[in-house]
This record gives C-alpha cells, structure tokens and sequence, in this order.
C-alpha cells in the first residue's frame, strides 16, 4: 500500500532525524546516512546548515557568496543533489529496515527562494 509505504518512510526517516537533532550536531567522523548528506552539503556545496527540521527532513541552509548559492542551484537543478540525497539517505540498511525495495525521494528548492536568496546575495555584494 503506497500510502502505507509512505508513512513508515516518513517515521523511519523522522526518527533518523531526531536522533541527529538529540546529539546536537553531526558527527562527521561517521559517514551514514543525514551525516553523509550534511557532509556532502558542507564540503561539496560550501554550506552552512543553519538547521534540520524533521518533518519531511527540512534542512536549512545559509549560503554566504553568490558562487556558493549558484553551485547549490546548478546542482539542484541538474538532479545531483537529489541523487546525492538518496545515496546517502536511502541506504540498503534503511530499505531492509522498511522491509522495501525501493524509496524515491524528492528534494525541492522554490525558484522564489532562490531569486530571493540570489537579489539579497547581488545587493550586499553591490552589483546589479
């Protein structure tokens, strides 16, 4: 049953979440899972993850330069960082822990985020 199927992701998924939340911080010196991805997302795109959210894991977060903002972007829109997301998040341990084969995730990023984040960006830096 997909909705079914959905649900026990979403728990799992939200569990996996608080248990970082709890810890107060990533350990990067152990690459799974959220870790995995917040490694990808500080060393790969330069970002600062300001905050996780678990419901439908939201990370937040804060790109300092233009450059750092367009990387995130080009790699959103090129489906990278969502392939990136399911790498790390979707690991043979989860499904086998779900008892399921496959687990498609979707990573968003509003346009109107981003133009927002790229004219605040453009104006702190004075160019237009």
């Amino acid at each position: 049953d997909p909705p079914e199927q959905s649900e026990k992701v979403n728990r799992y998924m939200t569990q996996k979440a608080v248990n970082v939340l709890k810890s107060g911080t990533f350990d990067l010196s152990s690459f799974e899972g959220l870790k995995d991805y917040y490694a990808f997302l500080r060393g790969h795109l330069s970002l600062e993850v300001e905050r996780l959210q678990t419901s439908s894991i939201k990370i937040t977060a804060k790109c300092r330069t233009l450059a750092i903002l367009e990387r995130l972007w080009d790699s959103y829109i090129s489906g990278h960082l969502n392939a990136e997301a399911e790498k790390c998040l979707i690991t043979k341990k989860v499904k086998d822990d779900l008892g399921m084969e496959t687990i498609v995730l979707a990573t968003t990023i509003l346009k109107e985020d981003y133009l927002a984040c790229k004219l605040s960006l453009t104006e702190i830096s004075g160019t237009f």
